[in-house]
């Protein structure tokens, strides 16, 4: 799970205003905690590895590096299998939980409104999604594998089984038109026509 390791990675960047001693330095100083948000839904596959997997780095990193005195906290907040307790989450981590981060595993069709909301706090919004229409939102740092790079997987599985002509069954949201354009360009590259459906 290396992307979660360049998240706590991007998150110790973003705080390095933040006071980092060394170990030269006087171990009397005050402890800073920074309070990270994480919305998933524990019961769903993802949200599993990346609780474990973020919460086993953030230890492993104190455990390495114990003369640290700021401190990640985990805020976690969990969906239990309805993703509309996005926004709900998110507010309460904005407002009561006073987080400086908010990491969101998995997609959401609410990011657009999850990252206005972080957008007006000011609090920078962690997403894996790799949709690239969110540049108008300073705070929303995607942490993504560019999606196009999977379609060349997806044509060479319909070339291995001689398949020149594929349906394409998907559903009208503001992201699926620039995904199904790079989709077709792959597949007509590869010689199988698509149809949209």
């Amino acid at each position: 799970m290396k992307i979660h390791g360049v998240i706590l990675f991007l998150l110790f960047c973003e705080f390095h205003g933040q006071p980092y001693p060394d170990a030269s330095q006087d171990s009397d100083q005050e402890t800073k905690t920074i309070k990270i948000g994480l919305i998933l839904d524990s019961k769903s596959w993802v949200g599993k590895v990346v609780n474990s997997c973020i919460t086993m780095a953030i230890s492993d990193f104190y455990m390495l590096n114990g003369q640290y005195k700021t401190r990640i906290a985990l805020e976690t907040r969990d969906l239990r299998g309805e993703p509309l307790n996005y926004l709900a989450a998110a507010f309460d981590l904005l407002e009561n939980a006073e987080t400086h981060a908010i990491i969101v595993p998995e997609m959401s069709s609410e990011l657009t409104f999850l990252a206005t909301l972080c957008d007006r706090a000011n609090v920078l919004l962690f997403s894996f999604s790799s949709t690239s229409s969110f540049n108008e939102h300073p705070y929303l740092l995607q942490v993504a594998q560019d999606e196009t790079t999977q379609f060349n997987g997806v044509a060479a599985i319909l070339g291995a089984f001689q398949w020149r002509t594929v349906v394409l069954i998907y559903e009208d949201t503001v992201d699926t038109g620039q995904i199904l354009s790079h989709l077709h360009d792959t597949f007509r590259g590869n010689d199988v026509d698509a149809h949209l459906l």
